[in-house]
């Protein structure tokens, strides 16, 4: 089979927190469409629980809207071998018009769309999947909701120093539990070490407290041969694993956060 190289995302590629490996592999459209047609998938929701189910070949992407999209791509039905009756019978609003329409309803997230489609109040000239309708001219769910980008509703990385130390937290722990609170401003992100990965310096830096924990930490080599010793394969297995050693003081929970300089990802971290 031949296959083209392309890379969209972690998620893309193992439906979890693993990352692929560079220039991984995809069968080519046409290719793809003669396996996926084989399967007699009859709608979106088939697609989507055939994604779910586990028995999808690693060279079908989750995401062909994305992989095939100046290589033929004509719309979800097209890939699965079928014509909805709809697509036959209506015509969808043009792009812009869908947006002026959208922008009016004053939706604020992917879920209150996802709720809005599901309701009787969708008109029929409005697809639920706009993402793959307009494929040529999507750019994000905030540029189609009519919200602002997601960098324009967040503070700097200083300006967010400076509200979280006015808070007056003192620890990482504390921390994450006034997240969970619901009760801080929406300006500030709620994973900042990965939003201001380029500035960030440690959580003690970003509390104001000092980044005196960070020095108890064994080698952030060492620690990934912990990792590789005892098969740790996923995010969520070495955060089982830290759990059941909670004895251990010198390995941090979140890696990523004590090790920023020397993250590359859980792949490399995980040895993968």
């Amino acid at each position: 089979m031949t296959v083209i190289k392309f890379w969209i995302n972690l998620f893309d590629f193992l439906g979890n927190n693993s990352r692929a490996p560079k220039n991984y592999s995809y069968a080519q459209f046409e290719e793809a469409k003669l396996y996926i047609k084989k399967l007699k998938l009859k709608s979106i929701n088939d697609w989507y629980s055939y994604l779910k189910s586990g028995e999808k070949p690693l060279f079908i992407p989750n995401h062909p809207e994305r992989v095939y999209r100046n290589m033929g791509w004509n719309g979800i039905s097209d890939f699965l071998g079928y014509e909805s009756s709809r697509s036959k019978s209506i015509k969808y609003l043009d792009f812009e018009e869908a947006k002026h329409f959208v922008k009016k309803l004053n939706l604020n997230s992917v879920k209150e769309w996802n709720l809005f489609t599901k309701s009787k109040k969708r008109p029929l000239n409005l697809p639920t999947d706009p993402r793959t309708y307009y494929l040529t001219e999507w750019k994000n769910w905030y540029d189609f909701l009519g919200k602002y980008s997601f960098k324009d509703v967040h503070f700097t990385y200083n300006e967010a120093k400076k509200y979280v130390q006015k808070l007056n937290i003192k620890t990482e722990k504390e921390f994450r539990n006034f997240i969970k609170t619901g009760e801080k401003d929406k300006k500030l992100p709620n994973n900042p070490s990965l939003y201001y990965k380029d500035e960030w310096k440690g959580i003690g830096d970003f509390l104001g407290t000092g980044n005196k924990s960070k020095k108890l930490f064994i080698s952030f080599l060492d620690l990934k041969k912990i990792a590789k010793s005892n098969s740790i394969k996923s995010q969520k297995e070495w955060y089982n694993f830290y759990k059941s050693k909670n004895k251990l003081t010198n390995i941090p929970y979140h890696p990523q956060r004590a090790y920023s300089k020397e993250w590359k990802g859980w792949a490399d971290f995980l040895g993968k």
